[in-house]
């Protein structure tokens, strides 16, 4: 029995050990280097490409155009919650952004979190009509996807195409409805695109019916944003 376990438990044990050491620590780390989304002007940056305020970047910036919306702003809209928007750990809302000037005001953005070969994080812009939410487009924020000799959804020919196939549309698509249409074969990609646009947009869905209500909320944080700045 002692010989027995010298051999294939206790190593066993060890390797147990370890991976439950390895865990915690990558858990740490991951605590420890989090960035939490900010209105900084890589951010800016994107928000404006996807929903052009009809002013450069450093405009936009100057002349307050974007706002971040917190929970306090979010919960006159029926007692949304950002952190309520999630579906495990790695497909998580993470910020809430809104145009409040521009050419393109009124567009609302979704920061979602999901999980692709790696972990992804995108922006998806919305508009409201008609108390629902329609896409207006789609860019990544951070990700470090591999293609290998796949075709790469986040390749120019592939997103392009993905694009242009829910534009103006509430979304609503499957991984295979992905592949299918664009014709791009890395599905661990497929799949951490779908996560985190699905997840913004019901999340933009739930908003959509306090609109109106939104739009104050934004114009309200936008004065004050100017008071406090001017």
């Amino acid at each position: 029995m002692k010989e027995i376990t010298k051999k294939f438990i206790l190593p066993v044990a060890v390797l147990v050990v370890i991976a439950l050491v390895c865990t915690f620590l990558l858990a740490v780390a991951n605590k420890a280097f989090y960035v939490a989304p900010s209105l900084d002007s890589r951010t800016i940056r994107i928000l404006n490409d996807l929903a052009p305020t009809g002013m450069n970047d450093d405009e936009a910036e100057t002349e307050k155009c974007f706002i971040m919306l917190s929970d306090s702003d979010l919960a006159a809209a029926g007692g949304f919650k950002i952190s309520n928007e999630k579906n495990g750990a790695s497909n998580a809302l993470k910020a809430v952004y809104y145009e409040a000037k521009g050419d393109g005001k009124g567009t609302i953005f979704m920061e979602t979190t999901g999980q692709g070969y790696n972990p992804l994080t995108l922006v998806s812009a919305f508009v409201f009509e008609d108390g629902k939410a329609k896409i207006k487009g789609v860019a990544p924020k951070k990700m470090i996807e591999d293609s290998g000799s796949f075709k790469q959804i986040f390749d120019a020919e592939y997103f392009e195409t993905y694009l242009a196939e829910i534009s103006g549309k509430e979304y609503d698509m499957s991984d295979s409805e992905i592949v299918a249409v664009t014709g791009a074969t890395t599905h661990n990609s497929v799949r951490g695109l779908n996560q985190a646009v699905s997840l913004a947009a019901s999340a933009a869905a739930k908003l959509a019916p306090y609109a109106d209500v939104l739009e104050e909320k934004a114009a309200e944080k936008a004065a004050k944003t100017e008071v406090n700045n001017g």
